[in-house]
């Protein structure tokens, strides 16, 4: 297995990351946009960084232009495969692909006016309305919270990151299923500190778990490296009390102010359960 991170390093926009398998396969998460980077923004949304022909699957986490706009491109440079997402990752993704296959448009006819003043030749958008009618068929809404499998080698689940009765039935369902080795475990985009579930378990997990990277403070990859015993799945983390759990969350290296430390504070006592 090797991955490679073509967007949101360094910077927020542009996720798109890439997991060849032994195989063959390859697997992108996300297709993201690059977005207000100046000069260098047109730059970086010319490449993609890969063969688009080349990737067999695709999982889109969410809707957000800076993880969905460039899929338009991707499937305009060869991707034939389908694009994995819940129902409402779906349907949000086919009204902001419409509305960003306008802006390109719209974006080119007042730059080409300016470009033609110069004398210089007109540019492309970087893609059109009929590349997103191309694109959106493969999309492909998928059970939130259940295993699916995806082909013969690959199964994925959608999660929530947030911490609920619902999310402990379905952690149990993942780390249950996971290959040492050969299951990871991504979180995208998660900003908002009151709910930190995936953080605080997988610091209580850490042995079991090799972190490979993150792209940034809200995204994440991490590597089951051996099996985990029922008996540690069994506990819930949020028992041990408020101390522990930022301790455990905390492993992650992220740094809270105190304004923060009071709303996570008052988020995990709402918690059914919390001591």
């Amino acid at each position: 297995m090797h991955i490679t991170f073509h967007g949101a390093t360094r910077t927020v926009t542009g996720s798109k990351h890439l997991i060849k398998l032994k195989n063959g396969k390859q697997i992108l998460l996300d297709c993201g946009l690059f977005q207000g980077l100046g000069k260098m923004t047109e730059t970086f949304n010319q490449q993609l960084g890969f063969e688009a022909s080349q990737v067999t699957h695709m999982l889109l986490s969410h809707a957000h232009v800076d993880h969905t706009g460039l899929i338009p491109k991707l499937v305009k440079e060869g991707f034939a495969g389908k694009i994995f997402c819940t129902k409402g990752t779906k349907d949000l993704a086919e009204i902001l692909l419409e509305d960003s296959g306008k802006i390109q448009t719209d974006d080119v006819i007042f730059l080409n006016k300016k470009r033609a003043k110069q004398h210089l030749p007109p540019v492309q958008p970087l893609y059109d309305l009929n590349d997103v009618a191309n694109a959106i068929p493969h999309l492909t809404a998928v059970a939130y919270n259940a295993w699916t499998k995806i082909d013969d080698d690959i199964e994925i689940m959608f999660l929530d990151v947030c911490k609920t009765p619902e999310l402990n039935f379905s952690m149990q369902k993942l780390y249950s299923r996971m290959i040492p080795g050969r299951s990871l475990l991504i979180h995208q985009d998660y900003i908002h500190p009151c709910l930190p579930y995936i953080k605080v378990t997988m610091g209580y997990l850490a042995e079991y778990f090799e972190y490979i990277g993150s792209t940034r403070i809200n995204s994440a990859v991490w590597l089951l490296k051996k099996e985990i015993p029922q008996e540690i799945l069994d506990v819930d983390p949020y028992t041990f009390g408020f101390d522990e759990v930022l301790r455990l969350h905390n492993k992650w290296n992220y740094v809270f102010n105190e304004e923060q430390k009071a709303m996570i504070m008052e988020s995990i006592k709402r918690i059914p359960g919390f001591n």
